[in-house]
């Protein structure tokens, strides 16, 4: 993942109220890498995606969504709504709903592509 793609990954992360203490928050990054690199089918199972995202850090595809899953719930609470609104737009039923790991990564992905073709220009 090129700096710049990353820079705005972590900011994103943070605005969403997902801090670097948690496994979630490496876990999150490789995973936006993976969604936009391509290198993982956007149709691919999420398991298949955990496992891949497993793989650098040594540990199993169900350790990783726990980890996402723990990092996303405990930190919904403390984003940045206006900023969460703009990433997930009507993606989510009600102001309370948090979302999946798949729709966070899915939505975070698209967002963190279309800021760095934007930066680039």
């Amino acid at each position: 993942m090129s700096e710049k793609v990353d820079a705005i990954t972590v900011r994103a992360l943070l605005m969403l109220g997902i801090y670097p203490n948690t496994k979630g928050f490496r876990y999150l990054r490789r995973a936006v890498s993976l969604y936009i690199s391509g290198r993982e089918s956007r149709a691919q199972s999420s398991a298949q995606l955990y496992k891949e995202v497993a793989k650098p850090f040594e540990t199993t595809g169900g350790a990783v969504e726990r980890s996402i899953r723990h990092a996303i719930q405990s930190g919904w609470h403390r984003r940045n709504r206006r900023f969460a609104d703009m990433v997930f737009y009507a993606l989510l039923q009600g102001q309370n709903d948090v979302p999946s790991n798949t729709l966070f990564i899915s939505a975070l992905g698209e967002y963190v592509g279309r800021e760095s073709v934007i930066s680039s220009k």
